[in-house]
């Protein structure tokens, strides 16, 4: 719980987290697309 406090009280590292989670899960679709295309 102190962790997570203390993160949310870092606007930078919320952004930052948040961009890195979007541009995984858009990775995520590319590769079940590429798989997809294998199979």
């Amino acid at each position: 719980a102190e962790f997570l406090w203390q993160h949310h009280q870092d606007p930078m590292a919320v952004d930052k987290l948040a961009d890195g989670i979007r541009k995984f899960a858009v990775d995520q679709e590319k590769l079940e697309k590429m798989i997809g295309d294998l199979l």
